[in-house]
């Protein structure tokens, strides 16, 4: 896991367009009217899928996880 320190604040498209594979932990700073995550800072980043959900459920902080590409199909089953 890469904690990222400092991070600006982005459109969440443009952090994801940043990293090839891997597992992303945002703040959100910004959302639309349906709720939709639409900007925020890039906290922690990783290829690895059981560790980003371990540091999304030990963080103190309100994260949003995303996939940097589209997702694979074998990840759809644990939706």
């Amino acid at each position: 896991m890469r904690r990222v320190i400092n991070a600006a604040v982005e459109n969440i498209e443009t952090i994801r367009r940043k990293f090839m594979r891997e597992w992303l932990l945002i703040e959100v700073v910004e959302q639309d009217d349906t709720t939709i995550p639409t900007r925020g800072r890039l906290m922690y980043h990783t290829p690895s899928k059981s560790e980003a959900y371990h540091w999304l459920l030990s963080s103190k902080q309100h994260l949003y996880i995303v996939y940097s590409d589209d997702i694979p199909a074998n990840f759809e089953d644990m939706f």
